[in-house]
């Protein structure tokens, strides 16, 4: 099995609604116990959508952005999972519940670190 970064993403979810983030809490905690339970779960955490910033170099500086206005592009959380395929992993991040609220999952995957007895060359 490879192993899969789930991005939870705000999409049209409004979080700022405490209906919807008590609706929701519940049965995020309910589907993350079903994948740990199948032996899916390797980590999870909700982010604090609040407190964030963007750290950036530009012209040889440091430059810090933020805060920013609550978008669609806003990562709420994230999981990382085992599936068989990139196909298996899509259809577990449809199943999450937020997907049915408005949010949005990005599945990514995570790439494997050599063996131990190949290290990496300078080509990387």
């Amino acid at each position: 099995m490879k192993s899969y970064l789930l991005l939870l993403r705000q999409g049209d979810l409004r979080l700022d609604q405490g209906e919807a983030r008590n609706r929701l809490r519940p049965r995020l905690v309910e589907w993350c116990e079903k994948l740990r339970e199948d032996e899916r779960l390797i980590a999870q955490e909700n982010l604090i959508h609040d407190n964030r910033c963007r750290v950036r170099k530009s012209a040889d500086r440091l430059v810090i952005d933020g805060p920013f206005a609550d978008s669609r592009e806003l990562v709420i959380g994230m999981l990382i999972l085992r599936a068989a395929n990139i196909g298996e992993a899509a259809r577990l991040a449809g199943e999450c519940p937020s997907v049915a609220l408005g949010g949005e999952v990005e599945v990514r995957e995570i790439e494997e670190p050599p063996p131990p007895d190949k290290p990496l060359d300078d080509a990387g």
